[in-house]
């Protein structure tokens, strides 16, 4: 059951009602899987999760916690702990998956010191809620997936360096 007002205690699942094709940066359609959103109002938190199929690679996000703000927004990416300590959590599956970016301490972006470096998506999803005179009867977020390579480095294939894929979804 959708709140009626913008509710300060309480939790909410929506569900969703419209979406884009997700597409990536070489203009491959691809599909949604699933997308789901809970609203926890008593600590003003949410769990967003989305996983979409594109150019032969299934990405997934999900999220715990992540904090809304006082306008009942929020924002989170894979690679930034919120206040909550918490981040998105992505995976890929697929014949185009990227593989980890090339083990060098040079590389920048998730490299160590040891010569390892980090995971090869990242991901950001943010929203917030909506509805006329403040019901919530509705909610979004956009998500974004991204490679995380270097502008030196080449992925086989026909992929960009950085690759994104994006989309939105509408909830009710």
């Amino acid at each position: 059951e959708v709140p009626p007002t913008l509710p300060i205690s309480g939790n909410f699942t929506y569900t969703p009602l419209y979406a884009t094709r997700p597409s990536d940066s070489l203009g491959n359609l691809g599909m949604l899987n699933y997308a789901s959103l809970t609203a926890h109002f008593s600590t003003m938190t949410v769990d967003p999760a989305v996983s979409v199929t594109v150019n032969n690679q299934t990405l997934t996000a999900t999220g715990s916690n992540i904090a809304l703000s006082p306008e009942f927004g929020f924002s989170q990416s894979s690679g930034q702990p919120n206040q909550l300590n918490n981040v998105l959590r992505v995976s890929c599956f697929g014949s185009n998956c990227a593989t980890a970016a090339p083990t060098s301490p040079n590389l920048g972006f998730g490299c160590t010191s040891a010569g390892t470096c980090g995971p090869p998506y990242s991901a950001q999803i943010g929203g917030g809620f909506g509805g006329a005179n403040g019901q919530a009867g509705g909610a979004f977020f956009s998500y974004a997936f991204n490679t995380n390579y270097n502008s030196g480095d080449t992925q086989a294939g026909s992929r960009p360096t950085n690759d994104y894929i994006t989309g939105n979804v509408a909830f009710t």
